[in-house]
């Protein structure tokens, strides 16, 4: 009886330890491997191809295929300007020097307004005139405040001055002044921004300016 007792009491053992072992096998098939791959923080796999971000810098400023070109009559030059603005040749020149032959690009058409620049305008003077040894008409010489540029790769100067500090404070509206004046050949060429905004953005002007491709030779 005392064997047969303890056979029953082997037997169950055997069971039980069976079921622990398949239990455990189990356990393993369920778990996650070194090769399966594990939910990152954003809930994605992580194994999922990240995308590569572009290496490519910034573009710069550049002027916009629906410009208009400005062709030089005497074929010196050639410019783009915004196709949206009114250009006048021929005007004269109140300033480097007086008198000579101007073309004017501007946001608004000339003679429709009053004395004052309308507010956020914005008007650029193309002067060309024959270099000159004359006190404010050497476009060779570099005047006080005025920063070394280029422009369409000829030597040059660039000036800017704060006319006033609000459009409303300014007699004609004109708040800052930007002019750039370079040397070609026998020629001065310049190129003058005035805007009527009390937070001028001169990127137009700017872009008008790298347009700006001498023709022929010096």
């Amino acid at each position: 009886m005392f064997r047969l007792w303890i056979l029953a009491v082997l037997g169950l053992i055997a069971v039980l330890a069976i079921g622990c072992s398949d239990e455990s096998e189990d356990l393993q098939s369920a778990s996650p491997t070194a090769s399966a791959s594990s939910p990152s923080p954003s809930g994605t796999s992580a194994t999922t191809s990240a995308t590569t971000p572009s290496t490519s810098g910034s573009p710069g400023p550049t002027v916009h295929a629906e410009w208009a070109t400005y062709s030089d009559p005497d074929g010196r030059f050639t410019l783009r300007y915004p196709s949206s603005w009114y250009v006048e040749d021929g005007a004269d020149s109140k300033v480097r020097p007086p008198g000579a032959l101007t073309t004017i690009f501007s946001t608004f058409k000339l003679g429709s307004v009053g004395p004052r620049f309308p507010e956020g305008s914005e008007k650029v003077d193309l002067i060309v005139w024959t270099r000159m040894a004359a006190p404010g008409e050497d476009c060779s010489d570099q005047p006080a405040g005025g920063a070394a540029v280029s422009l369409g790769g000829a030597a040059g100067w660039q000036t800017v001055i704060e006319n006033a500090s609000s459009y409303a404070s300014s007699p004609d509206g004109i708040t800052r002044t930007e002019s750039i004046v370079a040397l070609r050949g026998e020629y001065c060429f310049s190129l003058t921004a005035y805007f009527a905004d009390d937070f001028p953005d001169d990127s137009a002007f700017r872009q008008i300016v790298e347009s700006f491709i001498f023709q022929g030779a010096s």
